[in-house]
């Protein structure tokens, strides 16, 4: 979730490309839909941008929590590499 504050829109197709979990035995390794599928049941601050259920943002409150989260746990080049693969 902390790597996803890098966006300010998300889909699940975009979520698989920046928080894709480079230790593919991990546990934690959720698709794209799995994470917005746990991020709605368990209503985290997530805010459906069409009616489609296609996009989403945070609330910007807690993005701006996630963001200070960000830049504790994750160095710069780790968060310059988040914003390449959003790209």
């Amino acid at each position: 979730m902390v790597a996803s504050s890098i966006l300010y829109h998300f889909s699940a197709r975009l979520c698989d490309a920046v928080c894709r979990n480079e230790n593919p035995s991990s546990s934690s390794n959720l698709s794209g839909q799995q994470f917005l599928k746990t991020l709605l049941d368990e209503n985290l601050f997530c805010i459906s941008l069409d009616s489609e259920g296609e996009w989403y943002r945070y609330h910007h409150v807690f993005r701006d929590f996630l963001r200070d989260e960000l830049e504790r746990q994750f160095t710069q080049q780790e968060i310059r590499e988040l914003h390449t693969r959003a790209s």
